[in-house]
C-alpha cells in the first residue's frame, strides 16, 4: 500500500532565503507621511524626529553610576525609550526624540540603596 498524501505537497517558494542584516539602533528614525507618521496633535508626532535629551546619573557627591534611565512625555506620561547609562561616565542619551515635546526623565536604582531621581519639563536640544 502506498502513501498518497506525500503527492499532494505545495512548494511555496523556490528562491534564496531572505535576509534583513544585522539591526542598528544608531540609524535615524525618519518621520514622513511615506513612514505611516502624522505629524498632529492627536498621535504626539509635531516635530521631525532631530531632538536629544542627555545628561548624566551620578550620586551625591558627584560619582557616576550605572543605573536604568527612562523617558517619558511629560503631555500623557507615554514612556518613550529607556536605556541603562553608561558604567563608566553616567551618561543617558536619547537621540532622535520629537523636538517640540517636554519630556520627563526618570532614574531608577536596581540595587535599592539609593532613591530614584526625576527631571522633569525638559525641552530637548536639536542634534546638529
Amino acid at each position: 500500500m502506498v502513501d498518497t498524501y506525500l503527492t499532494d505537497v505545495v512548494v511555496t517558494g523556490t528562491g534564496p532565503a531572505m535576509v534583513y542584516g544585522t539591526p542598528r539602533h544608531d540609524d535615524p528614525v525618519h518621520l514622513s507621511v511615506e513612514s505611516g507618521s502624522v505629524k498632529d496633535l492627536i498621535t504626539g508626532v509635531l516635530g521631525t524626529g532631530r531632538g536629544r535629551v542627555l545628561g548624566h546619573v551620578k550620586k551625591v557627591p558627584g560619582t557616576p553610576v550605572y543605573r536604568k534611565v527612562r523617558l517619558f512625555r511629560e503631555r500623557d506620561g507615554l514612556l518613550i525609550r529607556e536605556l541603562w547609562s553608561d558604567p563608566v561616565t553616567g551618561a543617558y542619551d536619547f537621540r532622535f526624540v520629537d523636538e517640540l515635546q517636554q519630556y520627563t526623565v526618570n532614574s531608577y536604582d536596581h540595587t535599592g540603596t539609593n532613591n530614584g531621581v526625576i527631571g522633569s519639563n525638559i525641552t530637548p536640544e536639536l542634534m546638529p
